[in-house]
């Protein structure tokens, strides 16, 4: 979700087409050249590793979907 032009849609949808995160990422590039963007480039590692110790710091705590203690509907 931190990729560029990827919201909460395109997050569900890609992890349901592609069965996981990793596969996801490895397929934005494409999707993202079908959809008529070139030289797409996912959200890097390393911003993603700051922003989660950054909010560690801060004491946030991450909820993720399908797991304890994010909320049911």
């Amino acid at each position: 979700m931190r990729s560029r032009r990827v919201g909460i849609s395109t997050y569900r949808r890609l992890l349901d087409e592609h069965g996981s995160a990793i596969n996801a990422l490895n397929a934005l590039p494409e999707v993202a050249q079908a959809a008529g963007i070139s030289n797409y480039r996912i959200c890097p590692e390393g911003v993603v590793q700051a922003e989660l110790n950054a909010a560690r710091t801060a004491g946030a705590r991450l909820l993720v979907h399908g797991q304890a203690p994010y909320p049911t509907y």
